[in-house]
């Protein structure tokens, strides 16, 4: 009895961890989108808070974004794993992205 109940609560444990982790690659808050004509030229997303942010899936999903100087209110995930020629920001996902007055 002692046993399961040990394996139930280190299974509890390592969900809540993994969940955890999950939420920390995920950033949002409001900024800009900018135009940069260095690397080939590529759009990318300042934060008020300064972090730079590469965002993936901008000219597929969020064209309309694609424009200097774009106040915006983001949420993003971070990937793992994904390089870039664009040497700039963290590498990112858009989950959702709105536009500003």
């Amino acid at each position: 009895m002692k046993r399961m109940l040990s394996s139930v609560i280190l299974l509890i444990i390592f969900s809540v961890l993994l969940t955890s982790c999950s939420v920390l690659n995920v950033y949002s808050g409001k900024g800009t989108i900018q135009y940069f004509g260095f690397e080939g030229g590529f759009y990318g997303l300042v934060a008020d808070d300064g972090e730079h942010y590469l965002v993936t899936n901008l000219d597929t999903e969020y064209p309309e974004f694609m424009v200097d100087s774009l106040r915006v209110r983001y949420r993003v995930k971070g990937l793992e794993d994904v390089g870039s020629f664009v040497q700039w920001g963290i590498i990112v996902e858009a989950l959702s992205l709105k536009k500003l007055e």
